[in-house]
């Protein structure tokens, strides 16, 4: 089942604010041979949340990361990436053309 605007979850505060509609200025798009490295988009929410809802992986991660994962974290999380100041720093990483991954890096100083 595919997402649609009316079916993401809301924010806490009933509206889909500035999260949804600020304009982004660094657009990052990396590609490869059956590879794309890119920002989050809030269509990801169905992938983000099928994949991610798997026992092998919240066992495994370093972070908070809720078990089950629901759309609702799903939208959370995109939610907050898109918060975050510039450059981007956490991408999704489709495979074949399969949304199955997400990376982020951590900015040296």
């Amino acid at each position: 089942m595919k997402t649609g605007v009316s079916d993401l979850p809301r924010s806490v505060n009933q509206g889909n604010e500035f999260l949804m509609l600020r304009e982004k200025k660094h657009r990052v798009r990396i590609e490869g041979e059956g590879l794309v490295v890119r920002e989050w988009r809030f269509s990801d929410c169905d992938s983000l949340a099928e994949n991610a809802n798997n026992e092998k992986i919240w066992n495994n991660v370093m972070d908070h990361f809720p078990h089950p994962y629901t759309k609702q974290d799903a939208f959370d999380y995109i939610s907050m990436v898109h918060a975050m100041p510039a450059p981007p720093m956490r991408f999704a990483i489709e495979v074949d053309g399969s949304r199955k991954y997400r990376v982020w890096f951590r900015r040296r100083h």
